[in-house]
């Protein structure tokens, strides 16, 4: 499994913090997209 982190501007104009997790030898079935609040950090899911 691999995983790239990497930032994006939102609109307004504050970066957003992504994680992607990937495997290039499964074909994806589903996509998940977790949001969490300030208090929470993504590393934990």
């Amino acid at each position: 499994m691999n995983c790239k982190e990497f930032y994006f501007k939102g609109e307004e104009n504050l970066d957003i913090h992504v994680y992607k997790w990937s495997h290039e030898e499964i074909e994806p079935k589903a996509v998940v997209q977790i949001a969490h609040g300030m208090s929470e950090t993504a590393i934990r899911y």
